[in-house]
């Protein structure tokens, strides 16, 4: 029997943040949902709570108003189901390879705990590294780790803010294709944030255009193309630019009512 309820479900989410004695909304009557095995990108300029967004799916923080759901089940805190992926990537930098990714199952007592890493290991090319530590890797080899060590805790969504931002050009693109194929490969949710239009064009099946003051979504777009993408063909750019006009029509239409 097909379960019809909404898998991930952000239902009218607003969060203010108290700065001193100003009160600031950063989100505005957010609503999303995402589908099972969906890779969706959320892009905006700064400020417009992308993050702030994904950190209340990953339960760090709390919505003023409204809830997040998982199949009806609201989320109220952090949970192994959620995995956060930072451009920090956030590794134990005492703890090698190996053990990073085998965290969250040696956590739960799982006896085959090395055998679980040892399969993301290999999934994120990293297997002749597994006992190299954190600062002995290169910014793209530690990026591999903490998506790893997200899948090796079984999440069933992947969150990941600006995960490839810190990167060369050449290396992000490897990570691009290379988490295209676990995506592929593992059918994870995964939820994406990134400043990069070309990038969420060629990753996303969806791509959810934000804005600022306060956040809130202008527009849910899907990407009608067929993977694997090229980013010279044409109709990759006709789809890319008509994520841009999404995107910064807004700040012109806040500019002609600013000089009205």
């Amino acid at each position: 029997m097909v379960d019809r309820r909404p898998f991930l479900h952000i239902r009218d989410v607003s969060k203010t943040f108290t700065i001193g004695e100003e009160r600031v909304e950063a989100l505005h009557h957010v609503d999303l949902i995402v589908d099972k095995g969906e890779l969706v990108c959320l892009i905006g300029a700064s400020g417009c709570g992308k993050s702030t967004l994904l950190r209340i799916v990953a339960g760090f923080e709390t919505p003023t108003l409204g809830d997040v759901r998982v199949y009806d089940a609201p989320i109220t805190g952090p949970g192994s189901d959620r995995g956060m992926v930072f451009q920090d990537y956030a590794l134990f930098p005492w703890m090698s390879v190996r053990q990073n990714i085998a965290f969250g199952p040696t956590q739960k007592g799982l006896k085959d705990a090395p055998d679980i890493a040892g399969k993301y290991l290999e999934m994120v090319g990293l297997s002749k590294f597994a006992d190299r530590f954190p600062y002995q890797l290169s910014g793209g080899m530690k990026q591999r780790v903490a998506i790893a060590r997200v899948l090796a805790n079984e999440a069933s969504i992947l969150l990941m803010d600006e995960p490839f931002g810190a990167l060369d050009a050449l290396t992000r693109e490897q990570l691009q294709d290379e988490l295209l194929e676990i995506w592929t490969r593992t059918k994870v949710t995964i939820l994406f944030v990134t400043h990069s239009v070309e990038e969420a064009t060629l990753l996303a099946d969806r791509v959810v255009v934000m804005t600022a003051g306060p956040g809130r979504i202008e527009s849910d777009n899907r990407v009608r193309l067929a993977r694997p993408r090229d980013v010279s063909a044409p109709d990759f750019n006709d789809a890319r630019r008509a994520l841009t006009e999404r995107l910064t029509s807004h700040v012109r239409r806040r500019q002609l009512r600013t000089a009205a």
